[in-house]
C-alpha cells in the first residue's frame, strides 16, 4: 500500500509536470496562456479551490499532459472466470495487459491526436472525455481505478498554476526524452533546463535559477 501511495502516487503526479511543461515549451501560446491565467489566479489573494476550479486553462493544459504523456501507461487485469473479449475466450487466470497511451492517442477518437492542444478539453471537451472513459483513462477506470485521482488533479491544477505564476520553465531541448520506468510509472531521463523568476514589474531584470 506504501509503495503503491508513493511511486504510484506522489512519483506519477512529478513525473506529469515534467511532461506539461516539456510540451509547454514546444508551444510558447499556451504556455503564455497558462502564465497569465495563474497570474490572475494570484493577483488579489492565496489561491483558492473556488479560483481553481474557475481556472478552465490551467485544468485543461492538465488534461492534455495526462492524455500525450500519461505516467502510468499499462495496466492489468486477471478476469477471475473465464471472460471473452473481442470474440476470444480469455481463460481465468489470464493477464490482461492494457495501454492507455494507445487509446489516448487514437485518430479515429482524437483529432491530430500527437498535437498538445489544451483547447480540446474547453467547451465541453471534459464532458465529452471525462476522466475513465474508454479513450482516457490516466488514472484506471472501473473499481480498480485510483483512489487518488480526484486529489491528483487538485495537486496538478495547483502545482501548475503556482509554478506558473512564479517562474517560466525553460528547457534546453523539446525533442521527445528517453523514458525509462520505475514501479510502473515512467520515468523522464535527461530532461534539464532553469527556472527564471517572472518580473513582478515591466522590468527585464529576471533571475534565473538552476532547475
Amino acid at each position: 500500500m506504501l509503495g503503491g501511495t508513493y511511486f504510484g502516487g506522489a512519483f506519477a503526479s512529478g513525473v506529469t509536470l515534467v511532461g506539461a511543461f516539456h510540451q509547454l515549451n514546444k508551444y510558447p501560446d499556451a504556455d503564455a496562456r497558462l502564465a497569465a491565467e495563474a497570474a490572475s489566479l494570484m493577483a488579489d489573494g492565496p489561491l483558492t479551490l473556488t479560483k481553481l476550479d474557475a481556472a478552465k486553462w490551467v485544468e485543461a493544459v492538465a488534461y492534455e499532459a495526462l492524455r500525450v504523456l500519461p505516467a502510468v501507461r499499462v495496466m492489468t487485469r486477471t478476469p477471475s472466470k473465464d471472460a471473452r473479449l473481442a470474440g476470444v475466450t480469455l481463460p481465468a487466470g489470464s493477464m490482461i495487459m492494457i495501454s492507455n497511451q494507445h487509446l489516448h492517442r487514437d485518430p479515429a477518437h482524437w483529432p491530430d491526436p500527437d498535437t498538445f492542444k489544451p483547447e480540446r478539453w474547453l467547451d465541453g471537451g471534459t464532458t465529452r472525455d471525462p476522466l475513465g472513459s474508454g479513450h482516457f483513462f490516466p488514472f484506471g477506470r472501473g473499481p480498480r481505478a485510483c483512489v487518488g485521482a480526484d486529489f491528483a488533479m487538485t495537486f496538478l491544477k495547483t502545482a501548475l498554476a503556482t509554478i506558473a505564476s512564479r517562474v517560466k520553465v525553460q528547457l534546453d531541448s523539446t525533442e521527445p526524452f528517453e523514458e525509462g520506468f520505475f514501479f510502473g510509472v515512467v520515468l523522464p531521463r535527461g530532461v534539464t533546463g532553469k527556472l527564471v523568476a517572472r518580473a513582478a514589474s515591466s522590468s527585464e531584470d529576471v533571475r534565473a535559477r538552476s532547475a
